[in-house]
């Protein structure tokens, strides 16, 4: 996840400041982190599926 966000940051000056929205856990985010996430998700696709599979890994290592 973290590459990706580094790769998509160089290239989109708009992610910066919100590399700890993709790499905090949902539950974790304010509600307006929480929106921005869904937001960014939709703006940057290949962020949106790194984020996707994180979570999905995540799921799987806890449960």
């Amino acid at each position: 996840m973290n590459q990706v966000r580094i790769i998509e940051r160089k290239e989109h000056h708009e992610l910066k400041g919100h590399k700890y929205t993709f790499l905090k856990k949902r539950e974790n985010l304010s509600a307006t982190k929480e929106q921005a996430l869904d937001e960014l998700i939709k703006l940057y696709p290949t962020q949106g599926e790194a984020y996707r599979l994180k979570v999905l890994f995540n799921d799987l290592s806890t449960g």
